[in-house]
C-alpha cells in the first residue's frame, strides 16, 4: 500500500515527453519499421524506414471526423501488407539459397484470419508473383477462394470439416482449372470423396493430415498431436492409401498437412515435427503417391 502526496498531473503532463512516450507504449518492439512518434507526439505510419512520406494517425482521424465518419475505425494500409508479403517471400528466399533447398516456397492466407473483401484481393495481388494463394475452412469460405482466385498456378487448400456439397463443389472445381486440394482430416471423409467421384465422374487433387507424435509448446500444446481432433494416425493414413489405390485416386494424393499449434517460441518444436512429416512424406512417395506439398500449419 503507497501513500500518494503531492500528485500534480497538470505538472506531470508538461514534462512528458516524446521518448517517455516511447518507452511507456514500446513502440519501438511492436512498431517494427512502419509505426513511430513523430515531433508533434502523434503516432506516425509509413511503409518503411526509407519512406519520406510519413501519415499522422492522429490527424488523419480528425480529418476523417470532420467527415462525419466517427470512430471507431479500421484502418487498413495496403503499403504495410505489401511489404509484408515481400518480407515473407523474402525470408524464405534467403534460406533456400542458403541451405541449396531444390524446390520453392509457395504460400497461402488461411482466409478464416480475415475474410474482408479488400484484404483479400490485395493479398493475392501483392502475391501473385509467387502465386500465392488461399486456405478455406467451410463452403462459403471455398465459394470465396474459387470467386477470387484466377491464377491458375495459385493453390487453394480446402481444411475443415467437408461435407458432401464441400467435398462436391471442391472437385467440380478443378474442371474450371482451379487447384482446390482437399485435405483428408477425418476417416469418414474418404467416403464421401469416393462417392463424389463416382456421382461426378471427376476427380479432386487430395492431402492427408497428419495426427503427429511430436510434442508442442504454447497456448494451443494440448489440442496437438494425439489429443488432436483432427488428422490422422499412421494406421488411419495407411488404411487410408489402400482405399485410394483400389478406385484409382492414389495419384491424386499430392500434399502432406500437419498442424503444430500456434504462438510457438521454440524453433526445435518445429524442427521435430518437419522430421517426423518428412518420414511420413517420403513413406508416401514409396507406397505410390506423387507428393508434391508438405504444407506447415501453425506457427
Amino acid at each position: 500500500r503507497h501513500k500518494l502526496t503531492n500528485f500534480e498531473p497538470e505538472k506531470l503532463k508538461k514534462n512528458w515527453t516524446i521518448e517517455d512516450s516511447i518507452s511507456t507504449y514500446n513502440i519501438d518492439k511492436w512498431g517494427d519499421k512502419y509505426f513511430s512518434i513523430n515531433s508533434k507526439g502523434n503516432i506516425s505510419v509509413s511503409k518503411d524506414l526509407k519512406s519520406e512520406k510519413k501519415i499522422d494517425l492522429y490527424k488523419l482521424v480528425k480529418e476523417l471526423k470532420s467527415r462525419e465518419i466517427n470512430t471507431p475505425l479500421i484502418i487498413r494500409f495496403n503499403d504495410i501488407l505489401k511489404d509484408r508479403i515481400n518480407a515473407l517471400h523474402d525470408a524464405f528466399l534467403k534460406a533456400i539459397n542458403t541451405y541449396k533447398y531444390k524446390n520453392i516456397y509457395q504460400g497461402v492466407f488461411p482466409v478464416k484470419c480475415n475474410q474482408q473483401k479488400n484484404i483479400l484481393e490485395k493479398i493475392i495481388e501483392f502475391g501473385s508473383p509467387w502465386n500465392f494463394g488461399l486456405e478455406v475452412g467451410s463452403k462459403s469460405e471455398l465459394l470465396i477462394g474459387l470467386a477470387l482466385l484466377e491464377n491458375q498456378n495459385s493453390l487453394l487448400i480446402c481444411n475443415g470439416y467437408k461435407d458432401k456439397k464441400y467435398i462436391e463443389i471442391a472437385t467440380l472445381a478443378r474442371k474450371l482449372g482451379k487447384k482446390p486440394i482437399i485435405v483428408i482430416e477425418q476417416r469418414d471423409e474418404v467416403k464421401r470423396i469416393i462417392q463424389a467421384v463416382k456421382d461426378l465422374k471427376a476427380t479432386p487433387l487430395l492431402g492427408i493430415r497428419a495426427k503427429l507424435s511430436s510434442k508442442s509448446t504454447g497456448r494451443w500444446s494440448k489440442s496437438v498431436g494425439d489429443n488432436s481432433k483432427f488428422g490422422l494416425s499412421i494406421p488411419e493414413i495407411m488404411l487410408t492409401i489402400k482405399e485410394l489405390k483400389e478406385v484409382n485416386l492414389i495419384n491424386e494424393l499430392k500434399l502432406l498437412h500437419f498442424h503444430i499449434g500456434s504462438q510457438i517460441s521454440d524453433i526445435a518444436v518445429i524442427k521435430d515435427a518437419l522430421q517426423e512429416a518428412s518420414q511420413i512424406y517420403v513413406e508416401l512417395c514409396k507406397l505410390g503417391a506423387p507428393m508434391k506439398y508438405i504444407d506447415v500449419g501453425g506457427g
